[in-house]
């Protein structure tokens, strides 16, 4: 299934893969920055 979202949905595979990064460092440091991520994520299938 995640190559599958990787498929259609690369933007949001990006974001799915920041937030299961095993260094904590390398993941999102808060829930808004997700929702920001997620948020861009969106607009851009929004104008299609």
């Amino acid at each position: 299934m995640r190559h599958e979202l990787k498929q259609r949905v690369p933007e949001i595979s990006k974001v799915m893969d920041k937030m299961l990064q095993k260094s904590p460092d390398d993941r999102f440091q808060t829930g808004a920055e997700v929702a920001r991520a997620l948020r861009a994520c969106l607009k851009k299938y929004i104008k299609k």
